[in-house]
């Protein structure tokens, strides 16, 4: 039993991270391809072995694990960086996806996606696409009082992700967050009692 599978996207400090931890404590199987991507970096995995190929010995710490911030640095430097840490990363983030997908038997599973594209819908099996959604302006904010960095690598950073209108073109649902966390509490409650009557249904049928 596959159940409901919804797909969580939406730029970087939209809010999705607030929305997927609300959905998990209602019995969401949440599958979260950041903490993945995480994961997959870890001392000893081979993607961080080929970061340090690409990128050199700067993205390693003292004891062997992944610098992050230098990573972010090196990598947004241009489109081909980013597109050689996107090939690096992409295949064993997706293939833990679908081993997760199939692991968990909720009858709602919540998939956080920041870096959506349409292939995943076939891919991963994605009924829903719920998108959280937030001005450019108010983005770029958040990312720069949040990671503490310049307003050139907010742009950066924000640019590289898909763009608001592609995301808003696959959305099959839309939270916009541009007010208060309790306004974003009740606009995700909203969400899932609808997701939990189509799971009913797919379940019943």
């Amino acid at each position: 039993m596959s159940g409901l599978i919804i797909c969580l996207t939406g730029g970087i400090a939209s809010g999705k991270t607030f929305v997927s931890n609300h959905f998990s404590t209602k019995n969401v199987a949440v599958i979260d391809a950041d903490v993945i991507a995480r994961e997959v970096v870890e001392v000893g995995k081979p993607a961080l072995s080929e970061l340090v190929l690409r990128f050199g010995q700067d993205v390693l710490n003292i004891d062997g694990s992944l610098n992050r911030a230098e990573l972010k640095r090196l990598a947004f430097q241009s489109k081909k960086s980013v597109t050689a840490l996107n090939q690096i990363l992409h295949p064993v983030i997706g293939s833990e996806i679908k081993r997760q997908i199939k692991s968990t038997h909720q009858s709602m599973k919540l998939l956080v996606i920041p870096l959506f594209k349409s292939f995943m819908l076939d891919a991963y099996g994605i009924n829903r696409v719920l998108l959280v959604d937030v001005a450019a302006s108010i983005q770029i904010k958040r990312v720069m009082d949040r990671d503490g960095v310049s307003q050139p690598l907010a742009n950066k950073i924000i640019s590289s992700q898909a763009s608001r209108s592609d995301l808003l073109t696959h959305a099959s649902d839309v939270i916009v967050n541009d007010g208060t966390i309790n306004q974003l509490r009740l606009s995700a409650d909203l969400v899932y009692a609808m997701y939990l009557e189509m799971a009913g249904d797919i379940i019943a049928n």
